[in-house]
């Protein structure tokens, strides 16, 4: 009887539920989308280096400057 009576005095409980479930499944796929996209602009850089006959600062300075990449690195090595 009374969950009858529950049933009854709540009819829009279960379609609440769905939108508030719905809204969430939103909300979170939105989010991912977004920093995938991110993820996608950002994820490579083409570059072209010609590397015969040159030395290891030589080639880090070609791909800095074709390029955003800075390299520190240690000469002595």
């Amino acid at each position: 009887m009374k969950k009858i009576f529950m049933e009854l005095s709540h009819p829009y409980k279960r379609g609440i539920k769905k939108v508030i479930l719905m809204t969430k499944l939103t909300f979170f796929l939105s989010v991912f989308l977004v920093l995938q996209m991110s993820a996608s602009v950002y994820s490579q850089t083409r570059l072209s280096v010609e590397s015969k006959n040159k030395t290891v600062k030589e080639v880090l300075w070609d791909i800095e400057k074709q390029s955003e990449f800075r390299f520190f690195y240690n000469e002595d090595f």
